[in-house]
């Protein structure tokens, strides 16, 4: 989220307008967040009149600034570039037991958090005991009722992710061409 400050800097626009566009924060989050920041001045002010009304010797400590502080819960979105619509089990998949899927899943992800994000897997079809996915930056194996990949630290707009699938198939599958197995989600950590 650093990236915002400097951007607002360049373009003018306020930190607000730079976040929405960053992808960080919704335009509802900027205006509540902005409401909030109004009636915080507001109240600040009726406390300032009446100090110097009831108390006249407190006016020149009256005299101050109002610091309002935001925090900005983390996000993940990600967008689907490309995902394998089906899968196709060889005869020679289903006696090794297994089948890769290079590149199956292409995502770009948005975060926020610095922590990094989730992508959650859920079966759509129970055709494997377990699946190993990788990325470039994490590995996840995950089990017939789905799971979730962990990538730390990563944030930013539009990070790209590739997503490579071994499928350790069930046993008495039959070769043939199956709809893709897996949905999944991003989420924030």
């Amino acid at each position: 989220m650093a990236i915002a400050p400097e951007r607002q800097k360049i373009s003018g626009r306020r930190l607000g307008g730079e976040l929405i566009k960053a992808g960080f924060v919704k335009r509802s989050v900027v205006n509540r967040a902005l409401r909030i920041q109004r009636s915080l001045g507001v109240a600040a002010v009726c406390a300032i009149a009446m100090a110097t009304v009831f108390a006249p010797d407190l006016h020149a400590a009256a005299q101050g600034r109002v610091l309002v502080t935001a925090i900005v819960p983390p996000r993940a979105v990600s967008e689907l570039q490309g995902q394998q619509a089906e899968i196709t089990l060889s005869p020679a998949d289903v006696a090794r037991g297994y089948v890769d899927v290079a590149l199956g899943s292409r995502l770009k992800v948005s975060a926020n958090g610095r922590e990094g994000y989730a992508v959650d897997f859920f079966p759509r079809l129970s055709i494997f005991k377990s699946v190993l996915i990788r990325t470039s930056s994490a590995d996840a194996r995950i089990g017939p009722d789905g799971g979730t990949m962990i990538v730390r630290g990563r944030h930013g707009r539009n990070m790209p992710l590739d997503l490579s699938y071994r499928f350790e198939l069930r046993e008495h599958i039959v070769p043939g061409t199956y709809p893709w197995p897996l949905a999944l989600s991003v989420r924030p950590l």
